[in-house]
């Protein structure tokens, strides 16, 4: 029976298998471009063929990686724990509290002549 995964390591899985695909296309496609190099200009319309077919493979793996890898980040991001609340805001006063410091903050909707030019 298959051992159930958390999305993030089904993931990271299916990379690593994506990725030992991806080598074994890149060694028979260099196994190839050397056959076609010892025909030279007489190469066998099925070397050529499978070089072809084998760079369509690697590209649609390369594609599915970079997809793979691109949801990684998300899915991180989702397992790891909510910010508690509280920890920056308002207070009671009006003022916002960072780093120990604490600096007023105008009412939604309205902004200091300072902040709009700039110069604050």
């Amino acid at each position: 029976m298959a051992e159930l995964l958390n999305p993030l390591e089904e993931t990271k899985a299916q990379l690593v298998d994506l990725k030992k695909i991806r080598q074994a296309h890149r060694e028979r496609q260099a196994q190839l471009q050397y056959r076609a190099a010892q025909f030279g200009y007489d190469v066998p319309a099925h070397i050529s063929t499978e070089i072809d077919d084998v760079d369509t493979q690697l590209a649609e793996v390369n594609r599915k990686i970079s997809l793979l890898e691109g949801s990684l980040p998300g899915q991180q991001q989702q397992l790891e724990p909510a910010p508690r609340s509280g920890a920056t805001g308002r207070s009671k006063s009006g003022l916002t509290e960072r780093s120990g410091r604490s600096t007023s903050v105008p009412p939604a909707g309205t902004a200091s002549i300072s902040s709009i030019a700039g110069c604050g």
